[in-house]
């Protein structure tokens, strides 16, 4: 027999499915390596920029599919709620990265030097 979750568990596997969003996350790591890779205050506001308007359009998207209806949980937990998210994300992420090569932002060009560190260019 099979126990069912608490309402405790329930809520931390929801906001852990809601925060571990490969949509969320990927965002968040951009971020991160421009942080890493000591990136001019362009780059990083740049970054940090479209990680926060990915995270808003999907953070309305979802309240606005639950809210008429359409989903059960902001979380897309269910299959074809999870489709849907995705073929949401899909042109969202690939235009934040559009208008980010847009904007002038120099794209990195990995050189390694024969220590296998990056060399500076």
């Amino acid at each position: 027999m099979t126990r069912s979750p608490s309402p405790g568990q329930r809520v931390l596997a929801r906001a852990l499915s809601i925060l571990g969003h490969p949509a969320l996350l990927m965002p968040g790591a951009v971020v991160m390596a421009a942080l890493a890779r000591d990136s001019s205050p362009s780059v990083l506001w740049a970054a940090t920029a479209a990680s926060l308007a990915a995270a808003l359009a999907v953070g309305v998207y979802s309240i606005v599919q639950v809210r008429r209806g359409g989903w059960q949980h902001v979380d897309a937990s269910v299959p074809g709620e999870r489709r849907q998210l995705n073929r949401f994300l899909l042109p969202l992420l690939f235009g934040l990265a559009a208008l980010l090569a847009l904007s002038g932002q120099c794209l990195p060009q990995p050189c390694f030097g024969p220590c296998g560190r990056p060399c500076s260019v």
